[in-house]
């Protein structure tokens, strides 16, 4: 392929506007993407169009401003983010729903924070798959506040760090989770299928933290939900904040 690369840019957006991202490779390296209004089409400040091939974003910042609009948001093909920050996004600071299974999803070394105020009826996730191929969520801070205005509001409530979903298509290949400090949500963590798609790989959880900054755990109801789990799911080598380990049953009985 032949990949286009933007370095060092500001693209600051108002109104409906959004980036759409159509060139078959495109690479946006050190810069720096906001908006002030409410985006159109799928309220993503960069949307990857269907000519696409592959959507690198490194070194790079997006704030969804007052209105909390998400980050990226592709489909089509693969994207890779590293060594980036999203605040303020809203529904997903980075969100792949890729019907057909085809698509790869990496996401490494970035950070993520969704502080409260979003829109009331706002699905608030830090990292959202809804089908694709490969997953790699690797070394990343994702902390999204649990509540959108006062402690203890449940009908207000940011759903999870990372909702990880085999819902619009299946997730054909392997799923990665590894060394993350995640916080926040309903439930930190969403592995759910949703027939009639599924999980095809193995799902692999293995060494994050789960950070205890919004209350002992993790999230409103706990760590993981504990509903539409893949056969192939491996939880190994992941602790609270305090250091204590938290098994898989743990996780699941304990706070159900």
């Amino acid at each position: 392929m032949s990949c286009q690369v933007f370095d060092g840019y500001a693209v600051n957006l108002t109104g409906g506007q959004y980036l759409s991202v159509d060139t078959e490779c495109a690479i946006f390296r050190r810069s720096r993407f906001t908006t002030t209004g409410v985006v159109s089409n799928t309220s993503a400040i960069m949307q990857q169009a269907g000519a696409n091939r592959l959507l690198e974003v490194t070194q790079s910042e997006f704030d969804g401003g007052p209105s909390h609009q998400r980050g990226i948001q592709g489909d089509y093909s693969d994207i890779v983010v590293t060594s980036s920050e999203f605040t303020r996004f809203g529904q997903a600071g980075v969100e792949m729903n890729n019907r057909n299974a085809t698509a790869s999803l990496t996401v490494q070394n970035s950070y993520f924070y969704e502080t409260s105020g979003w829109p009331r009826s706002y699905h608030v996730d830090g990292i959202q798959v809804g089908g694709g191929k490969n997953v790699t969520i690797r070394n990343n801070t994702v902390l999204i506040e649990p509540y959108g205005a006062s402690n203890g509001d449940t009908s207000y409530v940011s759903n999870s760090a990372l909702g990880l979903w085999a819902e619009l298509g299946d997730v054909s290949g392997t799923v990665t989770v590894d060394s993350n400090v995640l916080a926040g949500g309903g439930r930190v963590i969403y592995i759910e299928q949703k027939s009639p798609y599924s999980w095809r790989g193995p799902v692999i959880i293995t060494n994050n933290v789960f950070d205890m900054r919004f209350g002992s755990k993790g999230g409103i109801w706990g760590p993981l939900a504990p509903v539409g789990l893949p056969a192939q799911l491996t939880w190994t080598g992941n602790t609270w904040s305090n250091g204590v380990g938290i098994s898989l049953q743990q996780a699941l009985t304990q706070y159900p």
